[in-house]
């Protein structure tokens, strides 16, 4: 009887180390995939404050001509009436 216990104690064992390995390479798997999608918001976090900076230096400048003038042409697509505009149209 001790024989046959023995039998099964080692298929026992054999058994829990062959999950015991599945399991470290699924986790080691996990663990890549977890390190790849830090760093990519890792990347969007260096992103996301570097726009922060930007608009905030927007925030903290004076509102002087230069200001205004670099809004209207941004956003209003204005010019001095001196200034010469050329285009870049794309052709298809």
């Amino acid at each position: 009887m001790k024989s046959g216990s023995s039998f099964f104690l080692k298929i026992a064992i054999v058994l829990f180390m062959v999950f015991s390995i599945v399991m470290i390479v699924q986790l080691q798997q996990q663990f890549g995939e977890l390190e790849v999608k830090h760093a990519q918001l890792k990347q969007q976090i260096d992103d996301y404050e570097e726009r922060i900076a930007e608009l905030q230096y927007e925030l903290d400048r004076p509102l002087d001509n230069e200001y205004i003038i670099e809004i209207a042409r941004k956003k209003l697509n204005y010019h001095l009436p001196d200034e010469i505009i050329f285009e870049n149209r794309k052709t298809n």
